[in-house]
């Protein structure tokens, strides 16, 4: 069983929040979460929630397993795109995107180690913990999440990633550009995957 089905967001647009930016003439762009060489004969993209079980037990069980056995090497280059597949996987794909691309990477990852902790009836309160742990007071919150060019640039990924890629659940891994995809945290398809393409494991 892979990851969730995705819900359709389009309906977060209608939220009263107030939207940054306006005027704007060119839709913002943030940072993708990167493991490994630019230079890796190999890139494998993942689309991930952050709300989304499979992806934390990737995040927290698979991928330290991937870094000693392909990136670590050079092999592969991991990028991490988060496309939320309901309302706590985007606010909390906003709260990690709160503190900029530089702090991106820490906070999502705690994020998926927490997801226990706050993925619940009561996410926004749980993310606000999770946040003020970070250093996000109570108004940097409640601005990440009115922040509309956050939460518009997400649904568009998720838009995206179904359009170009059929993506339907999360994780799913898209490998060198289509040339092979696994849709599930599996360690043995994802790295059978990868051999057959010619990533070469660390002894």
């Amino acid at each position: 069983m892979w990851g969730r089905r995705f819900l359709i967001l389009a309906g977060l647009m209608s939220l009263s929040m107030p939207a940054l930016g306006q005027g704007a003439t060119t839709a913002p762009t943030f940072t993708d979460i990167t493991y490994g060489s630019e230079k890796a004969p190999i890139t494998v993209v993942e689309y991930a929630s952050l709300s989304c079980p499979h992806c934390a037990h990737f995040h927290s069980d698979i991928l330290p397993k991937l870094k000693a056995r392909f990136i670590d090497n050079g092999q592969v280059r991991l990028v991490v795109k988060d496309i939320p597949n309901n309302a706590p996987g985007l606010r909390a794909a906003q709260l990690a995107r709160c503190l900029g691309d530089d702090k991106h990477a820490r906070l999502a990852d705690v994020l998926f180690k927490t997801q226990a902790q706050w993925l619940n009836n009561d996410f926004m309160n749980g993310l606000a913990r999770i946040g003020a742990l970070a250093g996000v007071g109570p108004a940097q919150f409640q601005a990440c999440m009115a922040n509309r060019q956050v939460e518009d640039f997400m649904i568009r990924r998720q838009q995206e990633a179904g359009q170009r890629w059929q993506v339907m659940g999360t994780p799913t891994f898209i490998i060198n550009d289509g040339a092979a995809r696994v849709e599930e945290a599996s360690e043995a398809k994802l790295f059978a995957a990868l051999e057959k393409l010619g990533a070469k494991p660390a002894p």
